[in-house]
């Protein structure tokens, strides 16, 4: 083999391995998404970790750690103490790696609103940068937003729309109790007793005392 032949065969050699790291980075890359996509983002951070070092250039990756090293350095136990707003945290870290930037804004937006906190402002300011964008909340009340549009379409008698709006300030509020008790009189009235009864039952869970819920649900002929 000639010495020209020998560099040529070097060089592919080298472009193969190349690409050899690049595809396992790639994958590495996938099960990191995968992870993020079940809340492990400790362990998402491993398979990035194992990437990197496969493949450094990989842009997504490099991306993708930057995010997971602040998601894993964040400290929010000084400004989110309950269960629902470190579970609205963790949804908000979930989109803020997945790049679900609109859905990230907005419940961070609602954190920022309901909880003090230097490192939440921080958190807050950094999907701005990184997307771009604001929240369409931005310095609004997001249950009194939803509220007054779910209020509007009963006075339309729009009452699909009207649900959908409660719906979507549960997942802020589960035990919102204004909110359960209006819906559960959307749904009964548009035919879903079944429905109804189960966001009834949700009442009484959180206020046992509730004569009204619970004579709405003795009409409907069903135990507790």
């Amino acid at each position: 083999m000639s010495q020209e032949q020998l560099f040529s065969f070097g060089l592919d050699f080298n472009e193969t391995a190349k690409n050899q790291k690049m595809l396992n980075a790639e994958k590495l890359y996938k099960k990191a998404i995968s992870a993020i996509e079940t809340y492990n983002f400790t362990i998402a951070k491993t398979y990035v970790t194992a990437g990197l070092l496969e493949y450094s250039n990989l842009f997504v990756l490099r991306d993708l750690n930057t995010r997971l090293n602040f998601v894993l350095a964040f400290k929010a136990s000084d400004a989110i103490k309950d269960d629902n707003g470190r579970r609205l945290l963790r949804d908000s870290f979930q989109d803020f790696l997945l790049q679900k930037w609109d859905d990230s804004l907005d419940t961070t937006e609602y954190l920022v609103s309901k909880y003090d906190g230097k490192d939440l402002n921080n958190y807050q300011m950094m999907i701005e940068s990184l997307s771009k964008k604001a929240s369409k909340f931005k310095g609004k009340d997001i249950v009194k937003t939803y509220i007054e549009e779910a209020m509007g379409g009963l006075m339309v008698d729009d009452l699909k729309t009207s649900t959908i709006k409660l719906e979507q300030i549960l997942y802020f509020e589960p035990e919102n109790m204004l909110v359960l008790k209006r819906l559960g009189s959307n749904y009964y009235v548009l035919g879903n007793k079944d429905k109804a009864l189960e966001i009834w039952r949700r009442v009484l869970a959180i206020d046992p005392n509730d004569k009204e819920v619970a004579q709405f649900v003795k009409n409907m002929g069903v135990a507790k």
